[in-house]
């Protein structure tokens, strides 16, 4: 579907205040018309208000079709706020004096996006971790916020921030805290603005999410239309009880259903049984070279 154009600059204001809103911030920011297609928002406080600021306008824009890739919304950074290019419009967000000479932009590329996805202990983590290590130059591995204990091999900042029920709640209530889903008894949620910025810091990679639930793909859908999702099979059943059991800490080692009804999103299905790591992650990646014909 292409995006539909946007309306300069009513619309533009008034997606401008509903990221404000959204944002968490009182009143309605005023859109100041400096000449051309720029124009200021000058009531962002400082540098962490115009990166909330930022994302939540991606977020609207790709919820509501405007663009078809996070990557059509340019970040900038200043001292204490962001010129942004939306559809052809400079938008500053901040008070901050412009940059005596504007950058040269050309057309941004379009990030390719993979879920992975499993029946309990399918071999995610690993062969997401395989992955990452394998090819630091071409996969970015996205990480969650959780309520799940660490499990043994997983190292806090790298495989998830781990955090406790207090930190949840607060995170409720946070509009930088997004795509909330419980999963096995526990939470996982996103922080918008890093996994934006990620996409934007590398857009030549591959970026790869951990994705279980109907919910989670759909919510980085809403963001990343060409998302594509592949699935690892459970193995047999005493080979998955002994994975499950060796990985679960304060964590219910019982063997669960995955979620039901996933056919009709899921694109490749694979097979990841003991000793064939390696033929599984290439396996993906051959995937990942048959979309972009390389």
């Amino acid at each position: 579907m292409e995006p539909r154009p946007l309306t300069v600059p009513l619309e533009l204001s008034e997606l401008l205040t509903s990221a404000w809103r959204e944002s968490g911030f009182a009143g309605r920011p005023q859109l100041e018309h400096l000449g051309a297609n720029l124009y200021r928002c000058p009531d962002v406080a400082d540098a962490a208000a115009a990166r909330l600021l930022w994302a939540r306008l991606i977020y609207l824009l790709c919820r509501a079709e405007r663009i078809d890739s996070v990557l059509e919304v340019w970040r900038l950074p200043l001292a204490q706020g962001l010129l942004v290019l939306v559809q052809g419009c400079l938008v500053l967000l901040g008070s901050d004096p412009l940059p005596p000479k504007l950058p040269t932009l050309t057309a941004p590329l379009q990030p390719s996006c993979l879920a992975l996805g499993g029946d309990q202990s399918a071999g995610k983590s690993t062969v997401l971790r395989r992955l990452a290590q394998g090819f630091p130059d071409k996969i970015f591995r996205h990480r969650q916020c959780t309520t799940r204990p660490a499990r043994a091999y997983e190292r806090p900042g790298i495989d998830y921030d781990f955090k406790s029920r207090e930190d949840f709640v607060l995170s409720r209530r946070d509009p930088g805290a997004w795509g909330h889903v419980e999963y096995r008894g526990f939470w996982y949620w996103y922080e918008l603005c890093a996994l934006l910025e990620n996409v934007h810091a590398f857009p030549e990679r591959t970026h790869v999410f951990k994705v279980c639930k109907r919910t989670s793909f759909e919510n980085l859908r809403s963001l990343f239309p060409d998302l594509h999702w592949i699935w690892l099979e459970a193995p047999a059943a005493e080979l998955q009880e002994r994975r499950a059991r060796a990985s679960s800490r304060d964590s219910d080692p019982r063997l669960k259903p995955a979620d039901p009804g996933l056919e009709d999103l899921i694109d490749l299905r694979l097979a990841n049984p003991d000793g064939h790591l390696e033929r599984t992650v290439v396996e993906v990646i051959s995937f990942l070279q048959g979309l972009h014909g390389r």
